[in-house]
């Protein structure tokens, strides 16, 4: 469990199933409920003679979720995303830290106002190239470590979709610890292309990824921006943070541009048995894509990451 800033309550449960029939395949499930819906359900089969365990898997993905739309930096109204997905495809896993993925991927979506009940699906079919090198040294807290993230995704009426469009997207997260004090620099880049989907050009978490920004806020079809924290250990589990946020690009589906917004945070995090409990304090503007002045937000989360 853990309690989201904007969707409050949310849970998780994951089950994990071996074959005796046909050794080595494995079958995962997991599930999403209250502030979020999902499930996801995989079936893959590692391989056990390789250096380089390859996997084909299956992954059959259903969700349903709140969304809050921005226009050029101003609320557009709340929508509900709807997706079933068929992902299929070919990983490669090198012990526990890379990852890459090759997949074919086909799905029904439909993305309304959520006073509008009318269904109207749309196909979206195409191909995605994922990769992520993980040295972080803990998931809740990293301390040292480096998180590289890449990903292509590429949407054609070739593959069987509705409409066109690349995604090209690029993360990196690096930690470093001298006694009590622990500094983090983080830098995202993504660029979409031709008739992406807004949800897929917009950041969904709001102070955890920029602070000064409400979820959703962040968005644009082209977005560079860097995150820069410093986090000191008041106490084995009382820590407090320093947080600066430098939105280095920004431009809108409508081809409006901005460069040089900043944003600024400070906050405490208190670990207990339920996971980290985390408050923020930040200063950010009310517009990244205009001049309306500044906001004050107040973020509050719990729990696990999932």
């Amino acid at each position: 469990l853990r309690w989201d800033n904007y969707y409050d309550l949310v849970g998780t449960a994951n089950i994990q199933l071996n074959s005796h029939w046909v050794p080595g395949l494995r079958i995962e499930n997991q599930l999403q409920f209250a502030g979020i819906r999902k499930n996801v359900f995989s079936i893959y089969y590692p391989s056990r003679r390789l250096n380089f365990p390859a996997y084909p898997f299956i992954r059959v993905t259903n969700l349903q979720y709140p969304y809050k739309l921005y226009n050029k930096g101003k609320i557009d109204g709340r929508y509900i995303l709807k997706t079933d997905k068929i992902n299929i495809g070919i990983g490669l896993l090198l012990k526990n830290f890379w990852n890459t993925e090759f997949k074919y991927f086909i799905m029904q979506e439909s993305f309304q106002p959520e006073d509008d009940d009318t269904s109207n699906k749309e196909s979206i079919a195409g191909i995605s190239l994922s990769a992520q090198l993980d040295l972080l040294d803990d998931v809740l807290l990293p301390m040292n470590g480096i998180l590289l993230k890449g990903k292509y995704e590429n949407s054609s009426i070739e593959w069987g979709s509705a409409i066109n469009y690349h995604l090209y997207q690029g993360e990196g997260d690096i930690y470093f610890t001298q006694k009590r004090n622990t500094y983090r620099v983080m830098g995202y880049y993504h660029q979409g292309l031709n008739d992406i989907p807004k949800y897929l050009t917009t950041i969904v978490e709001g102070n955890q990824t920029f602070v000064g920004l409400n979820e959703f806020q962040l968005e644009g079809n082209t977005l560079f921006f860097s995150r820069m924290e410093y986090r000191y250990k008041h106490k084995k589990d009382i820590f407090g943070h320093l947080i600066f946020s430098w939105l280095i690009n920004a431009k809108s589906v409508n081809n409006v541009s901005i460069e040089n917004k900043w944003g600024v945070g400070i906050g405490i995090t208190l670990v207990s048995p339920l996971g980290p409990m985390e408050f923020i304090w930040s200063r950010g503007p009310k517009n990244i894509y205009s001049e309306e002045g500044w906001q004050n937000l107040f973020h509050f989360s719990a729990g696990y990451k999932f």
